[in-house]
């Protein structure tokens, strides 16, 4: 199996297609195949690469508190080590903060950026959110939330992942509202995708950060929810793949 050397952390991916280069970062407690529905239609033009965020999937956890800080360092490595400089970075959630502070930190990595519902962990409809996932869903779902990690050991959404992100909610790091709040450094063409009915990105911050990045388009999709590429893949993969061709 593909790893990128990463220090203490071995980050795994997967690589297919040719063409300009494509980085797919997952969601929290997301791996590779998250991107099932976007990864045939946009290898058909595109290299597309797809990750596991450390901690994740099959990718290595070094111990300790996961702070988006080394998940961009993670990124912006994948990119040097697999020559994928400059690439077209597409990111979902903790995917999309970690998109926003690669291209603030190390803007000559970044092609453009696919921004899908990034977090805003001090909105009140996002702490109810992340409250139900981890009292109610998660308790509900385990084992088929445990599976798609368990190269990383049994129980490791409840021992490892499921603090972390409870931590988040409590703490509200600053690493990960400064990706929002220096958006408006970013000079990359960027396409923000938010879905109408989502409580981790209401409508007005998807507003607010179209009008902090000055090349940037804002795509909502009608009755989607926080994953809204994931509930309409057909629609979003069309309009992606445009905006893409765009800016090759």
């Amino acid at each position: 199996m593909p790893f990128v050397e990463l220090g203490p952390v071995d980050t795994y991916y997967e690589d297919r297609g040719g063409g300009p280069p494509v980085l797919l970062l997952h969601s929290y407690f997301g791996t590779v195949d998250s991107w099932s529905a976007q990864r045939a239609p946009l290898a058909s033009s595109y290299r597309v690469v797809a990750t596991d965020a450390r901690a994740h999937g099959r990718s290595a956890y070094s111990g300790g508190r996961l702070r988006l800080t080394d998940l961009v360092d993670d990124a912006a490595a994948v990119i040097e080590h697999l020559d994928l400089v400059p690439a077209h970075v597409v990111g979902s959630s903790l995917g999309a903060l970690t998109a926003l502070t690669l291209a603030v930190r190390k803007p000559e990595l970044v092609a453009t950026l696919t921004l899908i519902d990034p977090p805003h962990l001090d909105e009140p409809t996002c702490q109810d959110y992340m409250d139900r996932l981890v009292h109610e869903v998660f308790p509900s779902n385990e084992e088929a939330w445990e599976a798609p990690h368990r190269a990383l050991g049994p129980h490791h959404v409840r021992d490892v992942l499921m603090p972390n992100f409870s931590a988040d909610r409590r703490e509200q790091p600053y690493d990960q509202r400064l990706a929002v709040l220096e958006a408006n450094r970013i000079g990359r063409p960027a396409l923000i995708v938010a879905g109408d009915r989502d409580p981790v990105f209401p409508l007005e911050r998807a507003l607010a950060l179209r009008h902090r990045i000055d090349a940037a388009e804002l795509l909502v999709l009608p009755r989607g929810g926080h994953f809204p590429h994931r509930a309409y893949p057909d629609v979003f993969n069309e309009l992606l793949l445009s905006f893409l061709a765009r800016h090759a």
